[in-house]
């Protein structure tokens, strides 16, 4: 009987705590105060790191097409008949606008990411920390594809379409750079990684579910020139 009670003893000792669980924020549902804060807190992060891998695809690729398209334009200017020249010209700068405006602007999900390197894998306060790094990550998303992103993407081109047009009375190509620069900026805002999706999963409890692949713009070399095209990306 003695053995039996100290056998009985060393179970009720060596019997795991139970899992920290942790409040929700407001509007999350009630399947995620069923999560431990280390599945919480853990889900958090694998979707900032995987936003941060996105936007690190996303940066180099459109920093590589916009460069390549900057040093096409450039590379014409002397090449091309000199009517031809401001066209070219124009094209240079809203390639550098383009180049410096999205490499300058960075991602905040490279910020999130080192954010989320300096708190602990476990506990209430850190859980709560991530979810405000979360939430922030996706307001900032938000602001950055949201309809006035648009607008100043079509008026930036329409404005650099009537200098080629008011200026150098170069209606065609202005047409052409009102419509391809617009077409270029919508993909570029389309295909920007955001957290948007991640932040409503996780609110929603659903932990396990994989994150939606985005499109990356990359630049093609065929027989003809250049071609801008996309892979998916995780």
């Amino acid at each position: 009987m003695r053995r039996c009670a100290v056998a009985l003893a060393l179970l009720v000792c060596t019997r795991p705590a139970a899992a920290e669980r942790c409040p929700v924020p407001a509007g999350a549902a009630e399947a995620l105060a069923e999560q431990s804060a280390t599945q919480r807190w853990h889900q958090i992060e694998r979707a900032v790191t995987a936003e941060a891998r996105s936007a690190r695809h996303w940066l180099l690729g459109w920093g590589i097409a916009h460069g390549a398209l900057l040093g096409g334009s450039l590379a014409l200017i002397p090449l091309d008949d000199r009517s031809a020249r401001p066209d070219h010209v124009v094209g240079a700068a809203a390639s550098a606008v383009g180049l410096v405006a999205t490499q300058l602007g960075r991602h905040g999900a490279l910020a999130a990411t080192r954010e989320l390197e300096g708190l602990p894998a476990d506990g209430c306060a850190a859980v709560a920390s991530a979810e405000a790094t979360l939430a922030r990550l996706a307001d900032d998303d938000r602001l950055s594809t949201a309809w006035f992103v648009h607008v100043a993407n079509v008026g930036f081109n329409v404005g650099m379409g009537l200098i080629l047009g008011l200026g150098y009375d170069r209606w065609g190509p202005a047409a052409l750079q009102m419509a391809g620069g617009s077409a270029i900026g919508e993909l570029l805002i389309d295909t920007r990684p955001t957290a948007e999706d991640a932040l409503a999963r996780y609110r929603a409890g659903e932990l396990d579910q994989a994150p939606k692949a985005r499109l990356v713009p990359l630049l093609f070399a065929t027989p003809t020139g250049w071609m801008l095209g996309a892979r998916a990306s995780f």
